[in-house]
């Protein structure tokens, strides 16, 4: 991104004075879950047969029930890495970042290596971040930018994970990890 076109960016997100570090925090979190509605509208989820079951009940607008199957679909197997997947982003699209945060995570840890679990739990936490105290707010952030550029490194060719950190990078102020060298 050119110096010029950084600079418009900057102005067009540039604070009204009187706004401190929280707001900041709050509209990366918006900017970024912005475009989780567009994920959440286009990405399937992962084959375990109880992601496929409650793919279908999502389409069919049964999110409840979908929630339901995946939290029985746990129980059962509790290495499940797909339907905790799954169930994180249920909670992530009903507003519920302490229990997607806690599902990615479970996710993250029984399967590391997936990129896409890594971009779930920033946007968990960017959410949390937006929902919580200034210390929070601070520790959230810093755990979603961790999260994304650990995305990033997992699979550099994910469009997605590429353009929500370098949002990141625009947008959260310094003390969180926002870096404008860092976006170009």
């Amino acid at each position: 991104m050119s110096d010029s076109r950084l600079h418009q960016a900057k102005n067009r997100l540039a604070m009204p004075n009187g706004c401190g570090r929280r707001t900041s925090l709050c509209l990366v979190a918006v900017a970024l879950l912005a475009a989780l509605g567009f994920a959440l509208a286009g990405a399937a989820l992962h084959a375990s047969p109880a992601a496929d079951q409650a793919r279908q009940l999502l389409r069919d607008g049964k999110t409840g029930e979908a929630r339901t199957l995946l939290l029985d679909a746990i129980k059962q197997n509790p290495r499940d890495h797909e339907a905790d997947f799954a169930l994180a982003r249920i909670y992530l699209q009903d507003e519920a970042y302490d229990k997607a945060a806690e599902y990615a995570e479970r996710a993250v840890k029984l399967a590391d290596s997936v990129s896409s679990y890594h971009l779930w739990l920033a946007r968990a936490n960017l959410g949390k971040a937006m929902k919580s105290g200034m210390f929070g707010a601070f520790m959230a952030a810093r755990k979603g930018r961790d999260e994304y550029e650990r995305a990033v490194e997992l699979d550099p060719k994910n469009l997605e994970s590429r353009f929500e950190l370098t949002m990141y990078y625009l947008i959260a102020p310094g003390i969180v990890g926002g870096s404008q060298d860092k976006a170009k």
